[in-house]
């Protein structure tokens, strides 16, 4: 599914033929079932050559004896989380998909793996690159909140307070994104309180602060704008303007 999902033709294909429900059902069963990976041990001359390619064949002496020896399953369970992940990541990429995945309780399945996914940094950057897609889509925003989005979206500018994440680094693209998906998002009244609670606020004013490496001053602009935009929106929540001052972020 994950070499399919690479081809941007196949993307409306693999929506239409129900994928995620399948990368749903994988997922539950290796919960229930964490897969166990076999190596195989030589005791005689020559053995198996450990690490040898995916597909290929492995060489050794036939006259060493070989024993089965079952190891956790953890490394075998985590690579199929993320090539779970890293699908519904490309299948995100086309704007045409956004509207059916949501509707389709996508948030509800990353919501669910982000607790363990964001311990990797490649899985941790997929997930969080899927949830911007979606957010700076045309979809049904209430239904991204209410499964659980909030948390991750403030990711890209929270994780460096935790010292378990701090080291993680997120490209200028991943924050013009996330500030044009918090203004998206900011954009429905009821969706507000729920930003604000996982640190929205926080997160623009951030953002809005950034400079950035050097060559990305038009992106920086974007993202100062975006932040200044989905702010803006709040000010009309009679609800959130005591905040909104307490924050600072009126200066933005």
């Amino acid at each position: 599914l994950y070499c399919l999902s690479c081809a941007p033709g196949n993307l409306v294909k693999l929506v239409d033929q129900n994928v995620l429900e399948l990368l749903r059902s994988v997922y539950e069963n290796i919960k229930k079932y964490p897969v166990v990976e076999e190596e195989e041990s030589g005791t005689g001359a020559g053995g198996t050559e450990a690490g040898g390619s995916r597909g290929g064949s492995a060489t050794g002496s036939a006259s060493g004896a070989r024993a089965r020896t079952r190891t956790s399953g953890g490394y075998a369970t985590s690579e199929i989380v993320l090539h779970i992940i890293a699908t519904i990541y490309n299948v995100s990429t086309c704007k045409d998909c956004h509207a059916r995945l949501v509707s389709q309780d996508v948030v509800e399945l990353l919501a669910e793996v982000w607790p363990s996914i964001k311990n990797d940094y490649s899985g941790c950057t997929l997930l969080v690159g899927t949830m911007l897609h979606l957010a700076c889509g045309n979809v049904n925003s209430s239904k991204m909140i209410s499964q659980g989005c909030c948390d991750i979206i403030c990711f890209v500018t929270q994780h460096v307070s935790d010292p378990a994440y701090a080291g993680y680094y997120f490209e200028p693209e991943m924050n013009e994104m996330c500030a044009a998906g918090l203004r998206n998002l900011l954009i429905v009244v009821k969706n507000q309180e729920p930003l604000v609670e996982a640190g929205a606020i926080e997160s623009l004013c951030t953002m809005a602060t950034m400079s950035g490496p050097s060559g990305t001053k038009n992106k920086a602009i974007t993202i100062r704008d975006n932040c200044a935009a989905a702010l803006r929106s709040m000010t009309y929540n009679h609800q959130l303007r005591t905040k909104l001052l307490a924050t600072g972020a009126i200066k933005v």
